[in-house]
């Protein structure tokens, strides 16, 4: 046959010009990609490519997202294996040569229990590809080897063992069916069942009669409306392509070819996109959407890219064509960037450029028949450019590279004019084996100033420099790392408060604010060693003060609370007389002094009270009253070098009067007639004692100016005179003025402030953290203005990157003997009508008469988390309805001082779905059977739906939409409420409460 051959010729780069594309999706070379989604992060495993050719591969890593556009990675997931040292090895012929350790094809990660799991190819330096189990307990990893200690080039050390494979082949690809048993495919059309611990394969090995009989790798398996399709790969290279079989019978049998094309994806020359190929299906539930995630075949075969297009399907199940292209799918679920970047419209300059790569490929072009058709075969032309502005494209598809002689690469943006600049994210050229960089600003070209700086490689991307401030001009210097960059962004400050599309750790080395954007109030911090750990008030909640632990400053858990039983304080807040809305438990202050916490706080109608513990999780010693007297709030202690203990306290009642105090050694007592006025008038709290380099600080807020902003007060005595003070942050009533306060040294040196927004939002007060500039001795929080005061932060430098990212814990299976530390009842809780034991794996929640008959806010009994100000938040409740009776009311809520209730109502014996609010209530259909779900999801607007489910798969929105609310100083509560309007009976039994935010 003869071959013709057609020429065909497309400049790369200049497909990604005029419009806004979203492929690749990851600025960097990345193959045989697959995706898997945990809570609300897209997670991305693949094969690091580093144009080395597949005899060295770069280190693993795992790029993540929330919102499917901006990606990042954060250090290698399996670092205990040298991924850049060469071995050497005798190969068949006896000739000496060096290897390398290479990791391919990792394959989705299967979560099981609290474990994640991966089964990668990792590739000895002699060649050898087996499959291993790799086991984690985040999906972010780090992961290590199931079995043995791990992978060993020659001799296995004293006292270790070698791990062994999982499979003997590439390619291996997990798929759980809905009974929760794995299988297994690999290359060659191979499957088998796996063992339920994931440590070997079970029963026969069989093969996927495919239609096409051509040497395969890279299967996938996926399963939609009951049918299985298995999903290979067709050639190579440039002219990959995928096939897929379906079966109704199995996982493992009865596949067969569709009727129709059975290739449905190949290069597409008119796009630009050649070999499309080593997919892997991902079902995206919040959107019902089936991805096709696939490499495109870049540069050469180990340049390539990860690209995602959506997949659609005929009536009769079989996949339509995927014409692959640059557009991409864009954001999931999740608020769109709205932030500019400044780069797009700058003018790019470098200190060089590499030139131009032309790549001429054969490429097939019908796939009718078995074999690719050779007479529709056409040689294909594309140009790779490498000039500067493909760094402001905002396309992963192009990139700037310096010429190979250039040691010394920068590349410059000029904004045309000066800007104020909050943060530069940086993704460079295989960003895998790490960067180090400066960066410079300069508002006239040429007086620059350094603004941020990486002097030590480090593996990410993007890296992000923030709180730049003012500039014209920016400059890159790459000291250390490939030196190019795919994309840079610059931002202005992003000022719109509730917009956070992201927030807390960036998995970047960054972190943005809020880093909880949940109702976290008067926040205090203290460093204890290594750790971090925060209290924050409650008010009418039980248990009462909640105890925060961080390693970092930015991730933070739930260790416990300080108050058990709020009878120690008043039984007003009590369930029996749940008299204490936006009262109760105010502003405290934690303390660390001779190996014991101390806690300390004020309630505007009972006093002062302090408690100690050796433990921060608990227990706690019962409260003990240091001070009985109404209208007192936010307090400090102080211990000082000599044992003197001290305590500063604000008589809001009198003009805010500020008082300092003597207290006895132990911190129990105050001495009353040792009192000094320390300060006074215009809403002054938020009261910090704080002793730093031999000075005596007194922190407070005051308000004035249009609102309320933070001082400080320093003396060279603690009891004063305190003649030197300085505001140290502006007013910005636009930021919720970030007030209370925790101000401390992070763990890289430097000083933070962790704090609450004050005012009115509907998720509560969130909180931030604010870095610390020292001036003159004085802590300037946030971004130092001209004037020498601070402003918000939305964006800074992580104070560590040691620890995994962690947020404060939410869903609970209701497994273990005591409540998870998220709950908190509303007012204390009549304890013998609630039990964990009674129906093990469940909560009992034990219904009992309302204070005021069916309203909310007087039922006692209701248990209760904080809600989550994010892009999306979502509950499901399941609740078994066996144990309810006439005239019982059960569910999910929300409140705040209104409210939003869907639940069942029963009557007789009839139980009926019920939304109810504080104005109306509305009955629906007759609920049957025992179970019930019911969800509730909201966004950043804090608009909530209701829904229902009584097989816990297919959901139906009732009742109106709830808009949340703030009331009584508290942010909306997220609830589950049980009681009964006409008597003391019935229950139900709460079985699992899964929170995503």
């Amino acid at each position: 046959m003869r071959t013709r051959l057609f020429f065909f010729f497309i400049i790369f780069s200049s497909l990604l010009a005029n419009a806004q594309y979203f492929n690749p999706i990851i600025p960097d070379n990345v193959a045989d990609p697959s995706i898997s989604k945990f809570g609300d992060t897209y997670y991305l495993y693949g094969t690091t490519d580093i144009d080395k050719g597949l005899d060295q591969m770069g280190p693993p890593v795992v790029w993540k997202s929330k919102d499917f556009v901006n990606w990042s990675f954060e250090g290698t997931i399996l670092p205990e294996i040298k991924w850049n040292t060469p071995y050497l090895y005798t190969n068949k012929e006896g000739i000496q040569k060096y290897g390398y350790f290479r990791y391919w094809a990792p394959g989705r990660a299967v979560k099981k229990g609290d474990l994640y799991y991966l089964f990668p190819t990792i590739v000895s330096p002699d060649g050898t590809c087996p499959v291993y189990t790799l086991v984690s307990e985040s999906p972010e990893g780090p992961f290590r080897f199931q079995n043995g200690d791990g992978l060993f080039w020659g001799e296995v050390p004293e006292g270790k063992t070698a791990s062994q494979p999982f499979l003997p082949d590439i390619d291996g690809e997990p798929f759980t069916d809905d009974d929760g048993q794995t299988y297994m495919y690999w290359r060659r059309w191979k499957a088998a069942q796996v063992s339920p611990d994931f440590t070997q394969i079970e029963g026969d090995i069989v093969t996927i009669p495919t239609k096409r009989t051509a040497y395969s790798e890279g299967p996938t398996l996926f399963k939609r409306n009951g049918l299985y399709y298995y999903v290979y790969t067709q050639g190579g290279d440039q002219n990959y392509r995928n096939a897929y079989m379906i079966s109704k019978e199995g996982l493992l049998t009865g596949y067969k070819a569709p009727a129709g094309k059975d290739v449905f994806i190949s290069s597409s020359l008119e796009n630009g996109v050649w070999g499309p190929g080593h997919g892997n299906v991902f079902y995206d539930e919040d959107s019902d959407t089936h991805l096709f995630t696939y490499l495109e075949f870049g540069e050469g075969s180990t340049t390539r890219q990860v690209f995602v297009d959506k997949m659609e399907f005929n009536r009769d199940g079989t996949i339509k064509t995927i014409v692959p292209g640059f557009e991409g799918v864009g954001y999931l679920n999740n608020t769109p960037d709205k932030r500019i970047n400044l780069a797009l419209k700058a003018k790019v300059t470098a200190s060089s450029h590499k030139a131009p790569l032309t790549s001429s490929k054969k490429v097939y072009t019908n796939f009718d028949g078995a074999e690719p058709d050779e007479a529709t075969a056409v040689m294909a032309t594309r140009e790779f450019t490498y000039e500067p502005k493909n760094a402001i494209d905002g396309s992963n598809g192009t990139r700037w590279m310096a010429s190979g002689d250039d040691k010394r690469p920068w590349l410059m943006l000029d904004f045309g004019e000066q800007k104020s600049l909050a943060t530069c994210e940086m993704s460079f050229n295989f960003p895998a084996f790490g960067h180090a960089w400066i960066l410079e600003k300069s508002l006239d070209g040429k007086s620059w100033e350094v603004c941020a700086m990486q002097n030590e490689a480090v593996a990410r991307s993007p890296h992000v420099a923030c709180d730049l401030g003012e500039a014209r001009y920016l400059r890159v210097k790459i000291i250390q790392g490939d030196p190019g960059l795919w994309e840079i962004k610059v931002y202005e400050d992003d000022n719109t408060w509730g917009a956070w599309t992201q927030w807390g750790d960036q998995g970047n080395g960054t972190y943005r604010n809020p880093v909880i954007p949940s109702d976290y109030s008067d926040i205090d911090c203290i460093r204890v060693g290594d750790d971090y750990y925060a209290i924050s008030s409650t008010f009418q909640y039980s248990p009462g003060m909640v105890v925060l632990h961080s390693k970092d400053l930015v991730n933070w858990t739930i260790k416990g609370h300080v108050v058990s039983d709020l009878n120690q304080i008043s039984e007003e807040m009590n369930w029996t007389r749940m008299n204490r809305y936006g009262r109760g438990i105010w502003a405290g202050a934690i303390r660390y002094h001779q190996g014991k916490f101390y806690v300390y706080f004020g309630t505007p109608d009972e006093g002062y009270f302090m408690s100690t513990a050796s433990d921060p999780a608990g227990p706690w010693e019962p409260l003990h009253c240091i001070k009985a007297e109404a209208g007192w709030d936010d307090c400090c202690p102080f211990f000082d070098e000599d044992g003197q203990a001290y305590f500063v306290g604000t008589h809001f009642a009198d003009n805010y009067k500020t008082y300092l105090y003597r207290m006895t050694a132990d911190g129990r007592n105050l001495i009353e007639d040792s009192k000094i006025l320390i300060n006074e008038g215009a809403g002054r709290e938020a009261s910090k004692l704080y002793k730093i380099n031999g000075t005596y600080y007194h922190f407070f807020s005051e308000v004035g100016q249009g609102g309320r902003y933070i001082m400080m007060q320093r003396a060279s005595s603690i009891t004063g005179p305190y003649l030197e003070k300085k505001q140290l942050s502006h007013v910005q009533r636009e930021y919720n003025e970030p007030n209370q306060d925790g101000l401390l040294e992070g763990p890289d040196g430097k000083w933070y402030f962790f704090t609450h927004h004050g005012t009115g939002d509907w998720a509560g007060r969130i909180a931030s953290l604010l870095p610390v500039h020292w001036i003159d001795g004085w802590p300037i929080i946030g971004r130092l203005g001209q004037d020498g005061i601070g402003t918000m932060v939305w964006q800074a430098t992580k104070p560590s990157n040691q620890y995994p990212a962690q947020t404060p814990q939410a869903s609970d299976d209701f497994s273990k003997a005591q409540l998870s530390p998220q709950w908190e009842w509303n007012y204390q809780p009549r304890n013998e009508m609630w039990s964990l034991t009674e129906n093990p794996g469940s909560l009992r929640l034990k219904a009992y008469r309302p204070l005021v008959a069916d309203e909310l806010l007087k039922a006692g009994n209701t248990l209760t988390q904080r809600c989550f100000r994010t892009n999306k938040s979502e509950v499901v409740v399941k609740i078994n309805l066996e144990g309810m009776v006439d005239g019982q009311k059960a569910g999910l809520c929300h409140y705040s001082k209104a409210y939003a209730m869907l639940g069942v109502s029963q009557s007789g014996k009839k139980r009926v779905l019920a939304f109810q609010t504080d104005k109306e209530i509305i009955k629906g259909p007759t609920i049957k059977g025992y179970h019930i779900w019911l969800k509730s999801t909201w966004g950043l607007d804090g608009k909530c739906q209701f829904s229902y489910s009584q097989d816990g798969k297919h959901f139906l929105p009732f009742g109106e939409d709830y808009q949340h609310t703030w009331g009584y100083y508290r942010g909306s509560r997220i609830g589950i409420y049980n009681f009964n309007n006409k008597e003391d009976a019935g229950y139900v039994n709460v079985e699992d409460f899964t929170y995503l935010y």
